[in-house]
């Protein structure tokens, strides 16, 4: 299990829950004998999300929301892909290779070597994302250009 691993490699685990569903994982987290902290994040303020999410070095996330958030907050990301809307983010910012897809055969095995890699190269990764999200900046920027133009808003 990812998480027993980063915990004993010193990692401080914390589960972010966007709905009481969420919570779901904790079980199991104590059978392996993972240390963990616990924050709910339903109907909290905006703040408080950007809070944690910035209290994070890596996130390993299965919603959008715990893959869109740290990846807009600078946080180096490992998305499970349980679906294609987290591969499409993937894609579009250049990195693919920063899913792991759980229907796969190998997924824990998989997941595991993203972490190790992930944690072995954090400020590579950062820099990774900066890239990437500049790169959306840059696309945005054109959009609205765009936009202003089509409405003669220039």
């Amino acid at each position: 299990m990812v998480a027993k691993a980063a915990g004993d490699d010193g990692w401080s685990i914390k589960v972010l829950c966007h709905q009481l569903d969420d919570a779901q994982i904790t079980p199991a987290l104590r059978e392996a004998g993972v240390q963990f902290s616990l924050t709910h994040l339903a109907g909290q303020s905006a703040h408080r999300t950007i809070a944690a999410y910035r209290a994070v070095d890596l996130a390993i996330g299965i919603r959008g929301h715990a893959q869109m958030i740290p990846f807009g907050l600078g946080v180096p990301i490992i998305s499970v892909v349980t679906h294609n809307k987290l591969q499409w983010f993937l894609d579009d910012i250049g990195h693919p290779d920063w899913g792991v897809e759980t229907r796969e055969e190998d997924f824990p095995d998989r997941l595991m070597a993203a972490y190790r890699a992930a944690a072995a190269a954090l400020p590579e990764r950062r820099a990774q994302v900066a890239a990437a999200r500049e790169k959306l900046w840059v696309i945005t920027q054109q959009n609205v250009a765009t936009v202003r133009h089509a409405f003669r808003l220039n």
